[in-house]
């Protein structure tokens, strides 16, 4: 055969087989099922987050104090002639706890009450004669009458300040803690007199050393921030008297300044006791709480993920419905081939330790057979 005849019949080869591939192709065709749309089931191992580890469970010793306390003082110096303060006795607010002698400052109110008259006086005589006569009178003069009355009417209102400052009353309803003088003693302004607290609300002061105070959120915390610690922290108070009993605390106020001589922040936590309890300010207790954070959760690398972001996610699996949903976390340290998550997880909560790639947000997973 001649190279144009072998030419010749290689095509026609290669022709049939074409032609019997693609009637292989449309017969197969012909039988084959449509597509499948449903929803892709993804099979994962899931891993559940048992515990987040509640860190190390600290003690630390405190004081009663009273929620709303106050060291009540006069705004004047002076002696005192009166003192009904007690201390263990309540008063209401308003009450009168001490009276100053006032003889030095109702003399001072009467000499500004008199010069108060005198400065009216000139002053209506001014006007008077500038309404009969306008250029027997200037009107510097009247406007200088007038400031006059001003400043005496300024001076009088202190005067009067001062004499009511001689008497020092309760700033709210409370029980006298402390009595600090005795009657005819002299006192200076602002020198504290007695104490009054509330009992009606009770805290336990203790004193936080700075290595539980890391990770708890910026020094300027919001009301958001408290809450966060507070759920983190979980406090408990236990009395010294009554070690056995614990009572579920509330943190209301965290100092973000450290006492310069201990070098630790003062913490405050409220709460309920029976109303027989008998609890007084100055009594001590102790409060247990996670003041140094979570234990980290170590999860498989497999189960890391990355948004667009590139912030490290995992893939928490919705326990109704089966779907993954990305949940951005922060890592710890890198142990062989687990790593710590360190926030972003809650106890209870289950995540996908496989697959992590092949996910897509709301996609339904199944849980592979050795899933634990």
């Amino acid at each position: 055969m001649n190279e144009i005849g072998q030419t010749n019949y290689c095509n026609q080869v290669v022709g049939r087989y074409l032609a019997l591939l693609a009637t292989a192709i449309v017969l197969s065709s012909c039988g084959q099922e449509p597509p499948d749309t449903s929803p892709i089931v993804r099979p994962v191992k899931i891993m559940e987050i048992s515990s987040l580890g509640g860190g190390t469970v600290r003690e630390y010793p405190g004081f009663i104090r009273a929620a709303e306390s106050a060291e009540v003082s006069f705004e004047v110096a002076g002696r005192i002639i009166k003192l009904d303060a007690r201390e263990g006795i309540g008063v209401k607010a308003g009450d009168i706890l001490a009276v100053l002698d006032d003889t030095l400052f109702v003399a001072e109110f009467d000499v500004a009450m008199a010069n108060l008259n005198k400065a009216r006086a000139d002053l209506n005589r001014s006007e008077n004669i500038f309404a009969e006569d306008p250029g027997a009178i200037t009107q510097e003069r009247i406007d200088s009458d007038r400031r006059a009355v001003e400043v005496s009417e300024a001076k009088l209102t202190q005067a009067q300040k001062s004499v009511d400052d001689t008497v020092m009353r309760a700033p709210f309803d409370g029980v006298v803690s402390r009595r600090l003088v005795e009657v005819f003693e002299n006192v200076d302004a602002k020198q504290p007199i007695v104490i009054v607290e509330n009992l009606d609300r009770i805290e336990v002061e203790i004193s936080v050393p700075e290595r539980d105070m890391l990770g708890r959120g910026s020094g300027r915390r919001t009301r958001a921030e408290l809450e966060a610690i507070q759920r983190a922290v979980k406090p408990m108070v236990a009395l010294s008297a009554f070690p056995d009993v614990e009572y579920p605390g509330t943190l209301s106020e965290v100092a973000t300044r450290a006492d310069p001589t201990t070098r630790t922040f003062a913490v405050r936590i409220a709460f309920e006791a029976p109303p027989d309890a008998g609890l007084l300010p100055g009594m001590t207790a102790r409060v247990s709480g996670r003041f140094q954070g979570n234990a980290p959760v170590r999860v498989p690398v497999s189960a890391l993920a990355a948004n667009p972001s590139a912030e490290a996610t995992v893939w928490v699996i919705n326990p109704d419905t089966m779907t993954a949903h990305a949940r951005v976390v922060q890592l710890g340290q890198m142990v062989g081939d687990e790593v710590d998550i360190v926030a972003g997880l809650e106890a209870g909560e289950m995540i996908a330790v496989t697959g992590a790639a092949q996910l897509a947000e709301g996609m339904q997973v199944s849980r592979f057979g050795g899933s634990p």
